[in-house]
């Protein structure tokens, strides 16, 4: 693919975006990772990939666009919840340069092919996902903060069906429940119960 066609068409892109060939060098990348990294496109066409990953994160190291060349690119601690679907590899990582603060992103690789389907190069977007995981880390806080809260309340708790039925008690409520059914008990059938209870973790 023409080097200046391949820049047109990836300019359109509105999320940062390169392209390297099969010999590891950047032979394109769009207005929106010059903007992003702050860095202009003439000094990052022509590196290789550890030069332009040191512009990129500070430091040479492998570039997600690299995993779909070589299945032998170490990627331990770099990327992370990487899957792919269809012809494209999905992850992520951090990138210290974007912005000037750093982001969180999602790293999308295609391979690039000639007119016989051989890959020829790969292209690799980034998109911004800071807010969603600063939303997930909160939510994630609030849902430990409730979970703690739930079981460790001396109040007995529930959660229940809108007909009764119930979800979920916390160890106080299961207690409560405990003591009114344990007098009807033979003293095996106590001693079984107590046994469940402390394997459920409702007790110690």
């Amino acid at each position: 693919m023409d080097k200046d066609i391949l820049i047109k068409i990836i300019d359109f892109i509105p999320e940062p975006t390169f392209a390297i060939d099969n010999n590891k060098r950047v032979i394109a990348c769009n207005k929106a990772i010059e903007k992003a990294l702050g860095v202009a496109r003439d000094e990052i066409i022509g590196r290789d990939c550890r030069d332009y990953s040191y512009i990129v994160y500070g430091e040479r190291r492998p570039l997600f666009a690299e995993l779909i060349l070589d299945d032998n690119v170490n990627h331990q601690g770099y990327f992370k919840d990487i899957i792919k679907r269809d012809d494209v590899l999905y992850g992520e990582t951090f990138i210290p340069s974007i912005n000037g603060k750093g982001r969180c992103v999602m790293v999308m690789a295609s391979a690039l092919r000639d007119k016989k389907g051989r890959i020829i190069g790969v292209m690799e977007t980034l998109r911004d996902i800071t807010e969603k995981k600063e939303y997930e880390d909160t939510l994630r806080k609030s849902e430990e903060k409730y979970k703690n809260i739930y079981e460790n309340a001396i109040e007995g708790m529930y959660q229940s069906t809108p007909d009764g039925k119930y979800i979920s008690i916390n160890p106080a409520m299961a207690y409560m429940i405990a003591l009114r059914i344990w007098f009807f008990l033979s003293p095996i059938l106590q001693y079984r119960f107590m046994q469940t209870l402390r394997k459920e973790r409702f007790i110690k």
